[in-house]
């Protein structure tokens, strides 16, 4: 029964996790993508757009280490290898784009307080950072949530 599984199309499959999460990143709402940094970074914009660069830079580098020693944390955490599922190297993925995306954001907006202030460039390259890292407590959710059920439905 594995070979006729192994040899079915494609299309009968249906579209890859990745792919999947990827379209429902790139389908949230506004709304969904609030959060104290991305909230904190509009008031930057702000703050930048009105002069008080020395403000938002030191923001620029609180923001900074606070990604930074979250991805390092993270690198040092243990994962069993019962852990290692589809889901967790897709989470995996998806924190790692997500925080290189927000530290090339912060660095564009680093780099425009000297060359002139690009809002509309640093917001897209935030948001779409921002919608991997919702994404990937999306998936931690859904994942706990399919675990759940099954172990209620083992004990029953």
């Amino acid at each position: 029964m594995s070979l006729f599984l192994a040899e079915r199309p494609t299309a009968l499959q249906g579209p890859c996790l990745e792919t999947v999460w990827r379209e429902k990143a790139q389908n949230l709402g506004l709304a969904q993508l609030e959060t104290s940094t991305w909230e904190d970074l509009h008031k930057a914009l702000d703050a930048a757009a009105s002069g008080r660069r020395a403000l938002v830079s030191k923001w620029i580098d609180t923001v900074e280490d606070t990604f930074l020693k979250t991805w390092e944390s993270y690198e040092k955490s243990d994962v069993l290898e019962h852990e290692v599922t589809a889901e967790s190297v897709l989470g995996h993925r998806f924190l790692q784009e997500g925080i290189e995306g927000w530290l090339e954001a912060l660095a564009a907006f680093r780099e425009s307080l000297e060359t002139g202030l690009n809002r509309s460039e640093i917001l897209a390259a935030a948001e779409t950072a921002q919608r991997l890292l919702i994404v990937v407590q999306m998936v931690e959710q859904e994942s706990q949530s399919v675990v759940d059920h099954f172990l209620a439905a083992w004990a029953n």
